[in-house]
């Protein structure tokens, strides 16, 4: 135990108070006229249709029309308050989900700031998409003719008003929606290197309300499918995410006819959302290197028991080599699904056996102790008996093999007892690398915040590696580049990557919002090697991402990644010297990178090797995040307060992972100057980008495992419910009362939330936290960009963490009787969350005076912090 462990959070004296609505945008129509008025000949040539029973016949048939039964897209301009409410007014128009996106502003619609008109700026748009019945639509006509001829509804349709003012378009949902670009380009890949293969797709339907309607979706969808000469693999239903899809074979000639021609083939059957290439791991394929790279295992490390039985971690990835010096007798090993029998040989056990070596041991360069519990290990990947790569099942939809191992840990499975119930952290250091987060969230997304809800498990992802090769236009030639100023570099690389950070997003499922997912940070614990063979270290020492490492932002533009580990000082190696200057990733981490346990081809069980990545980054963040909950274990034996909240443990240690994470101030000043040289922007759009490259910034545990003379750290975890609020009151150290020295106070709030599918908000619970009391928090400490750069405040509410530094330095008199009060709140943007709902949420909140401080920060408010927790018998946050 440390020698000033973390303290307890005295419990929160209740507060019923409604909490406030989402902020709205303002978007309006930079002159006059109506909005919506382009809709007029679509809504006529349907009136006409719904009239006469042989033109709705053609209006079906025609893949190009609005038609019963047919999802269609409501285009909408700006916020509504509540779309659903409209859609209820008419029966027979089902909603099936929203999504957000960006468009540019047009005759019709600007966006306005300060009251002023910025065509400059993108508009917020909202696509709600629906399925009418005949009914639904002749109400949608009627509707759309009242509107038109007396600017006005009728009683009760008043909801219907703003729809129609912002209504940019309402078409059908199409061939060229459920085959994206991004679909067709990975096709023309696919049949360049194999122009006679069959290719699997995954078919996701429209999710329709009631089992029997899906179940007759699917069973059409299988017969187009053998109309077109292939055949279903396999197919899956979770209703807890609003999925349905089908697995499928097709021949390349059907690939090819639907590159040609998007409106052919599978691509018109109205049921179907997307149709997408099968998820592909996104994992940085080892390279064969004859054995160079590779040291001999300290076997001294992995020696001694067990502390205790029960696992507190579990990795899905590859199957380990579990006979390694590392790693003997320290997995718990399930293969149910006989993917172990998949690999030719243990050399090709790469990607588990790393991971499972970062999570236990950390960086073998930094000499630390072996985690005190086995890791569980269930294996997802298997080799594909080409080289050394690790694939995915290619007779599986990736997301029932997830749901069904998470189900199996808790739930069990064909009537077997849980296996692992004690697992509070899920490490997916793997990622689909044919899935870019571009707006909308994943399949597998949705699935992860499921689980991470429904168990209360800290799940920690990788942020993705992006592997495209990197223009670097600022230079002039590789040569110049290599001799530059290495302060230089760092800003001629950092250009080249946010000028195309568009293609270098987040991967699947990165973007889920009740997920900590980590970026791979450049730097690592051992020395740097030479830098040889036509490579260069793009960073001067700065805590920047990897060139590799996937950017945020996240869903609606939340902080993604939120933490950045070590990732290895990553090289970029020559492509192309001049006309563009090309570098391209280099495939060995020789001199460089995090060094874990391996496999080798002469069957060694001692072998090791360095490596890099997001993958590594999101195992030693895992690896954190476990002693970070055996510290609290080690303090109170399960509790802070003397009970055993082992669901909480996992969101405990996510508040604190994040509580220890901070900008480098050098790194956060270079991008913003990147970003936006002219300065244009607004200070908040400044700061988005730089979190869209830092998140929080880098994480060091240390800081957060136990408190120090200068520095209290106290932390807790409480529910709370919808409209409701709770005031926590935590002492300030009386010593520091007007006396002029620096202080901070860090306050870090992290929850888990049910979530909506269907609704564009998506979060069904949001927790804001405020001062409760004085807006200095009674100790003279205040936000400030110049003096603590970090995220937006908006921008942190954005997600599932709130995590904030406030700083000063004048000597003030203390406020609220010597207390720092802050007081969270909670509502739901979805209006999906119930009354009685429990909302799981940790707070951690440290205070803090500089190094040289006489003030004994740590003993005086630990003395009052225990008083408190003595007094309160049943601290509860209600």
């Amino acid at each position: 135990m440390p020698d000033r462990p973390l303290l307890p959070l005295p419990g929160p004296v209740p507060e019923r108070r409604a909490a406030g609505n989402p902020p709205r945008e303002s978007v309006r129509p930079p002159g006059r006229g109506r909005q919506g008025a382009r809709l007029g000949p679509r809504f006529d040539r349907l009136a006409a249709a719904l009239g006469d029973p042989a033109q709705l016949a053609a209006l079906q048939s025609d893949p190009n029309s609005i038609a019963p039964d047919r999802a269609i897209v409501f285009e909408v301009a700006s916020t509504l308050s509540d779309f659903y409410a409209a859609a209820a007014n008419i029966p027979g128009l089902e909603l099936l989900a929203e999504a957000e996106i960006e468009a540019m502003a047009d005759a019709d619609f600007v966006t306005v700031e300060r009251e002023r008109e910025r065509p400059d700026r993108s508009v917020s748009e909202r696509l709600y998409f629906a399925m009418p019945d005949v009914a639904a639509l002749r109400e949608l006509v009627r509707l759309w003719r009242h509107w038109q001829q007396h600017d006005a509804l009728p009683y009760g349709f008043g909801k219907w008003k703003p729809i129609f003012e912002r209504l940019r378009d309402m078409r059908p949902w199409g061939p060229q929606d459920r085959l994206p670009d991004d679909v067709i380009a990975i096709w023309r890949e696919q049949l360049g290197t194999a122009p006679e293969a069959s290719q699997r797709v995954e078919l996701e339907l429209w999710y329709l309300d009631g089992t029997a309607r899906r179940s007759a979706g699917r069973e059409s969808v299988r017969g187009q499918v053998a109309e077109a000469g292939g055949r279903v693999v396999h197919e899956a239903d979770i209703e807890e995410i609003r999925y349905t899809a089908l697995l499928a074979e097709l021949p390349a000639a059907v690939i090819q006819r639907m590159i040609d021609d998007r409106t052919v083939s599978l691509a018109r059957i109205d049921g179907l959302m997307f149709i997408r290439p099968q998820s592909v791991a996104a994992v940085i394929p080892p390279e064969d290197d004859d054995g160079a790279g590779l040291s001999v295992a300290d076997q001294t490390r992995g020696t001694g028991p067990l502390a205790a039985d029960a696992p507190l971690a579990a990795l899905l990835d590859g199957l380990p080599l579990a006979g390694h010096a590392l790693l003997a007798g320290r997995l718990t090993i399930e293969d149910p699904d006989g993917l172990s029998s998949r690999y030719g040989n243990a050399a090709e056990q790469v990607h588990g056996t790393e991971m499972a070596s970062l999570i236990v041991h950390g960086d073998l360069q930094e000499n630390g102790a072996p985690l005190p519990r086995p890791l569980y290990v269930r294996p997802v990947l298997h080799g594909n008996g080409i080289g050394r790569s690790e694939v995915f099942p290619s007779d599986r939809l990736l997301l029932d093999t997830i749901y069904r191992c998470v189900r199996r840990l808790f739930e069990g499975e064909a009537g077997e007892a849980p296996t692992a119930p004690s697992v509070r952290i899920l490490n997916l250091s793997l990622g689909d690398a044919l899935r870019p987060f571009a707006g909308m969230m994943s399949p597998w997304a949705r699935l992860i915040d499921w689980l991470a809800y429904r168990y209360r498990l800290l799940v920690i992802v990788s942020a993705g590696n992006i592997l495209d090769d990197l223009d670097i236009a600022g230079a002039q030639s590789w040569g110049a580049l290599e001799t530059t100023d290495a302060r230089a570099r760092t800003g001629t690389v950092l250009q080249a990557v946010n000028a195309t950070r568009a293609q270098r997003s987040l991967l699947a499922p990165a973007e889920a919002i009740n997920a900590l997912t980590i970026g791979a940070g450049h730097w690592e614990s051992g020395p740097a090697g030479p830098v040889t063979g036509m490579q260069l270290d793009p960073y001067d020492g700065l805590e920047l991402p990897n060139v590799s490492s996937g950017l945020g932002l996240g869903y609606r533009r939340g902080v993604k990644p939120e933490l950045l580990f070590a990732g290895g000082r990553e090289r970029l190696a020559l492509r192309q010297s001049q006309n563009p200057v090309r570098a391209r990733l280099p495939a060995v981490a020789h001199g460089f990178g995090v060094e874990a346990a391996c496999p080798d081809r002469t069957g060694r069980l001692d072998r090791t090797r360095r490596t890099f990545g997001t993958s590594p980054a999101a195992a030693l963040a895992t690896r954190a995040a476990h002693r970070v909950i055996d510290t609290l274990l080690d303090i109170g034996g399960g509790s802070l307060h003397g009970e055993t909240p082992l669901l909480d443990l996992g969101l405990m240690a996510k508040v604190l992972l994040v509580h220890g994470a901070a900008w480098d101030p050098a790194a956060a000043v270079l991008v913003q100057q990147i970003a936006d040289p002219a300065g244009n922007a607004s200070w908040q759009h400044q700061d988005d980008d730089v979190a869209r490259f830092l998140g929080f910034g880098r994480c060091d545990v240390e800081r957060v495992i136990a408190c120090a003379a200068n520095r209290a750290i106290i932390v807790g975890s409480g529910s709370i419910r919808r409209d409701q609020a709770a005031v926590f009151r935590l002492p300030l150290p009386p010593s520091l009362e007007n006396i002029a020295e620096w202080r901070a106070v860090t306050t870090t709030l992290a929850w888990l939330t049910p979530v909506s599918p269907r609704h564009r908000f998506y979060r069904d619970a949001q927790l804001r936290i405020e001062p409760g009391g004085s807006a200095d928090l009674g100790a003279g400490v205040e936000r400030s960009r110049r003096t603590v750069p970090q995220p937006t405040k908006d921008a942190a509410h954005r997600g599932t963490v709130f995590h904030e530094r406030r700083a000063g330095e004048a000597g003030v008199g203390f406020a609220d009787n010597g207390d720092i009060v802050l007081r969270i709140s909670c509502s739901s943007p979805t209006d999906a969350l119930e009354a009685d709902d429990e909302v799981p949420f940790a707070l951690a909140v440290s205070i803090e005076t500089g190094p040289a401080s006489a003030i004994s920060v740590y003993n005086e408010v630990r003395t009052a912090v225990l008083a408190r927790v003595r007094a309160q018998v049943q601290p509860q946050a209600r």
